[in-house]
């Protein structure tokens, strides 16, 4: 295949990368999520709140969900770009995201998989 768009801008590792309908978000060793909307040169916003790499995003349910190297899942607004919730509990790097049945799934170096209720009432 060709190659038939870049998205430049972080200054480490771009480690995963989700959608959400038009618009594309990178993971970065940078500490960084960056936003991009495909009509734009550069990215629309960084998102910031990991204390370290960040190596793990997925998104459903209105939001994105990230992981990272400081072993927490934070749960992103894809309207305001503002951290929702913390989830803790892992003791090593969050690796892997996925989303299934009304709950977050998240995969770590601690060699474990953790399972998150999602519901408001949960």
């Amino acid at each position: 295949g060709t190659s038939t768009q870049t998205f430049a801008g972080h200054s480490s590792t771009v480690h995963s990368v989700a959608t959400a309908g038009p618009r594309v978000f990178s993971a970065s060793h940078d500490a960084t999520i960056r936003e991009w909307d495909p009509s734009q040169p550069a990215a629309t916003r960084a998102l910031r709140g990991h204390a370290d790499r960040v190596t793990a995003l997925c998104v459903g349910n209105g939001s994105l969900y990230s992981g990272g190297h400081d072993k927490v899942v934070l749960e992103w607004s894809l309207q305001s770009g503002q951290v929702r919730r913390t989830f803790r509990g892992h003791r090593s790097v969050v690796t892997s995201l996925v989303l299934w049945a009304g709950k977050l799934y998240s995969g770590s170096a601690d060699k474990t998989i953790k399972v998150w209720r999602l519901a408001a009432d949960a």
